[in-house]
């Protein structure tokens, strides 16, 4: 009898959590199948900053046309101009030459002296350090592109002696400095008359266009 009667529970349950019913629509099915990235100041070379206009607010959408904005990669638009920045700069703002580079860390200019101690012809090394410049950094991997002012050395290592017609006798530079002149270039557009009418950046919301109004 306790069997029959477990099984009329369970049965019971069962039509209890079938039961259909009609709620308002709390989700876009259709998003699920799409990838949906957040938006990021992360940029690279030839990427395209779109410039966007305020609105009034309230707003009233009823979600049965489209007010999404639109992104156009054509270069060739009148809205859409190009601006190249570059990674180091001077104080005055003449830009690093790309054939010099330079190291976060002191470089050295050595000069080796012969002298006589007690007789012997004896080696002296004399270290002293570069002279830094102080440069104008910016970071190229984040809109909007800031700035910094950082003291570097040149990345050069001097070696000279005192005996020798040649003046320095050897220069030589690593071959994996830590700053080095670089550039990104940005494309940005502005609105058009077509964006007066948009009023959501993304299409994270339900277009309703096949559900009854």
């Amino acid at each position: 009898m306790k069997f029959y009667l477990s099984l009329t529970f369970i049965f019971c349950g069962l039509l209890f959590f079938s039961q259909e019913s009609l709620e308002p629509l709390r989700t876009n099915f259709k998003l699920f199948d799409n990838d949906i990235s957040n938006r990021s100041q992360l940029v690279q070379d030839l990427d395209f900053i779109y410039l966007t206009d305020t609105i009034n607010l309230p707003i009233i959408d009823d979600f049965s046309t489209n007010k999404f904005k639109s992104y156009s990669t054509d270069t060739g638009l009148s809205n859409v101009y190009d601006s190249i920045w570059y990674y180091l700069s001077y104080l005055d703002g003449n830009l690093v030459p790309d054939t010099v580079s330079y190291m976060s860390i002191s470089t050295f200019t050595n000069i080796y002296d012969s002298v006589n101690l007690n007789g012997v012809d004896t080696l002296i090394l004399n270290s002293y350090e570069n002279s830094p410049d102080t440069l104008i950094v910016s970071n190229l991997s984040f809109y909007p592109i800031l700035s910094d002012t950082i003291i570097l050395w040149p990345n050069i290592t001097v070696v000279d002696s005192t005996w020798t017609t040649s003046n320095p006798d050897l220069i030589f530079s690593s071959l994996n400095p830590d700053y080095e002149q670089d550039s990104i270039s940005l494309y940005f557009v502005e609105p058009v008359l077509e964006d007066l009418s948009k009023i959501w950046l993304d299409n994270d919301v339900f277009l309703n266009n096949n559900y009854p109004k």
